[in-house]
């Protein structure tokens, strides 16, 4: 159970508050007014779960809130709004406006000009919980059903909030921004952890973590983050989730060169899960198509991705043979058609290995790769298969 204290001063801009879909809101804390958007259905009767929404750097909360899609009805959504970013005092240039930023973590570097910390005044966790707060005195919520996501530095900033506040934060999921590298704090309680990003980000680093973009012709180039893999183990680990995930790839378009992988940790500790959607030459960008990021939340959250996954994601009835397993320095290959490709991938989802089949029965050299757990991936099956 995530218990918390009640506090409490906030002004609300509707009076309605049982009645209508969507408020405006503001509240003070830390001596500064700060605003969000409430999205709630008019039945409040029964406990309802909770999700906040973090936009990202320069973005507002508004058009955060487009992202809602179907499970609108039956969820209290909060849509915060970040506050202004300025750095000041940058030799040679004086005054740089960033743009709405969270106090996620990290540190913007202009390129021979200086480090800064991002909005380091701005109590944002507090200002975040002071909300969860108020909806605690004002609404009948499920206190066990308190979700955070975020997309860019609001992903980022959702991370900070699981690190800072397990113990009243169910499940997070973070859309391209990782864990922010100056953050010190270890959470205590399990919880629910997706990531998602995509391969081709080119603001935050699939494989650095670094942030890179322009502000008044000036490049920002900061060592914001843990990489998108780090992140996903991380929370594996802390959750003490199965090191073999269930992997699925979703069905896609062959116009947009996108291949979106999940790779789902179950078992974790306290019912906790861990999950990855990778998405294979994905840019900075919420996709709503082929695959909806809302919607996959919503059901990660929901823990219904399980029997879709197990289902198409095995070489059952597909004529296809791997051994011996486990190995040491070779695997056999039998399969029914030639030409196909082979892809071995570790356990956070990095390819280590790849080749064709070029015929019926095939024998694979692996001797290079570490003991430990990898997926063989063929077509879109995959199989787990034992280095030792």
């Amino acid at each position: 159970m995530k218990k918390f204290l009640l506090i409490i001063f906030i002004a609300f801009l509707s009076v309605s508050v049982f009645s209508q879909n969507q408020i405006a809101r503001t509240i003070t804390w830390g001596g500064v007014e700060r605003t969000y958007i409430e999205i709630a259905p008019a039945d409040v009767s029964t406990p309802l779960p909770v999700m906040f929404l973090l936009h990202g750097l320069g973005d507002t909360k508004e058009n955060m809130a487009t992202v809602i899609r179907n499970e609108r009805p039956e969820w209290i959504y909060i849509v915060p709004q970040a506050k202004d970013f300025t750095i000041t005092g940058v030799p040679l240039i004086g005054t740089v406006q960033i743009g709405t930023a969270w106090n996620m973590g990290g540190t913007i570097s202009v390129t021979g000009l200086g480090n800064y910390p991002v909005n380091p005044d701005i109590d944002d966790s507090g200002f975040l919980m002071k909300i969860l707060d108020s909806l605690e005195n004002n609404y009948n919520i499920d206190t066990d059903s308190v979700f955070f996501s975020g997309f860019s530095l609001g992903g980022f900033m959702t991370n900070r909030m699981a690190l800072e506040h397990s113990d009243r934060i169910t499940g997070i999921a973070s859309v391209s921004g990782t864990i922010g590298k100056d953050l010190t704090a270890l959470p205590t309680d399990n919880l629910l952890a997706l990531h998602i990003h995509g391969t081709s980000d080119e603001v935050i680093n699939y494989n650095t973590g670094n942030v890179t973009f322009n502000v008044m012709g000036n490049q920002i180039n900061s060592n914001f983050g843990k990489t998108a893999e780090e992140t996903v183990e991380y929370w594996r680990a802390f959750n003490n989730c199965d090191a073999t995930p269930i992997t699925y790839t979703y069905p896609s378009e062959s116009s947009n060169n996108l291949t979106f992988e999940r790779y789902y940790y179950l078992e974790g500790d306290n019912e906790s899960r861990t999950a990855f959607i990778k998405v294979i030459n994905g840019v900075h960008n919420w996709y709503m198509t082929p695959i909806d990021y809302f919607n996959e939340i919503i059901k990660f959250f929901k823990n219904q991705w399980e029997t879709e996954a197990i289902s198409l994601n095995n070489f059952e009835n597909e004529k296809i043979s791997i051994y011996p397993n486990p190995t040491s320095n070779n695997i056999n290959i039998r399969t029914e058609n030639e030409n196909l490709l082979l892809e071995i991938f570790d356990i956070i989802g990095s390819k280590v290995f790849e080749t064709h089949l070029n015929s019926l029965e095939n024998n694979i050299n692996i001797s290079k790769l570490n003991k430990g757990i990898y997926l063989v991936k063929i077509g879109d099956k995959v199989q787990n298969i034992i280095v030792q």
